[in-house]
């Protein structure tokens, strides 16, 4: 996959609103000396840094199939490989995270997990890349608000991926157009030009657990999820009881 831009993301002190603010810019351009929600405002010009670059690696997941080997990640490897986990549940009547990764590309081909009677009437969600920053507002959204304009790399994102603001859920993608991003519900919050925009997947979604039988996920599709290097998958189980207890699941890959 091929990138848009290299962005730099720059802290700016802004003295007239006493904060500081974000601004996003090419990489190849030059460094801001203005406040980006008013030029007209007052900054510490010795305050100006980067706090972080946008662009230099691939945060995504590429949906692909197995008669094309090419998955932007590379080709397909021959190796398959079988992994199992077991999570110990220590939270009570709550939810509990379980961040995985891997050192290497990895090419998942399905997901299975191990019930017993314990899990029965708990649920799972798993979610790939949680919150990865994609971004900045490049204006300011208020309350009601469905339409998202954004400066930064939006190649990264596609419809039916969570949208985040500052690290909060704001609705699922339902339409990309430019730099602009329709989300499927009104915002019900306002946010300033230079907050902070994220996305994730969300492959499981409030997985009720109904019974003791193991449940397969994908893996007798044509289709694979690539996941690059180091990249975060969060397994977050929600146990509605009083009782500590054990989840088992098994993710099926090649490499």
């Amino acid at each position: 996959m091929s990138l848009e831009a290299i962005y730099n993301v720059y802290k700016v002190y802004c003295i007239t609103e006493g904060a500081w603010v974000n601004i996003a810019k090419i990489e190849t351009e030059a460094a801001p000396n203005y406040c980006p929600n008013n030029p007209s405002h007052t900054i510490n010009p010795d305050s100006i840094y980067i706090q972080e670059k946008l662009g230099e690696k691939q945060p995504v997941v590429i949906k692909t199939n197995a008669n094309n080997t090419t998955t932007g990640l590379g080709n397909f490897s021959d190796y398959f490989k079988i992994h199992g986990y077991k999570l110990d549940i220590t939270t009570l009547n709550g939810t509990q995270i379980f961040p995985i990764s891997w050192k290497k590309n990895i090419y998942a081909l399905g997901f299975m997990y191990q019930p017993t009677i314990d899990n029965i009437g708990d649920s799972i969600d798993v979610i790939i890349a949680p919150n990865t920053v994609i971004g900045v507002l490049s204006n300011s959204n208020n309350i009601g608000d469905t339409v998202i304009n954004i400066n930064g790399v939006i190649n990264y994102i596609k419809v039916g991926h969570e949208l985040l603001l500052n690290g909060n859920i704001v609705g699922e993608v339902l339409g990309i157009n430019g730099m602009a991003i329709t989300i499927d519900k009104p915002l019900d919050t306002s946010y300033s030009q230079g907050t902070f925009v994220g996305f994730q997947i969300r492959l499981l979604q409030s997985n009720y657990i109904a019974n003791a039988n193991n449940v397969n996920i994908n893996r007798n599709s044509l289709a694979v999820n690539a996941i690059p290097a180091n990249t975060v998958c969060n397994i977050i189980y929600n146990n509605t009881s009083n009782s500590t207890k054990t989840f088992h699941f098994i993710i099926y890959y090649l490499y």
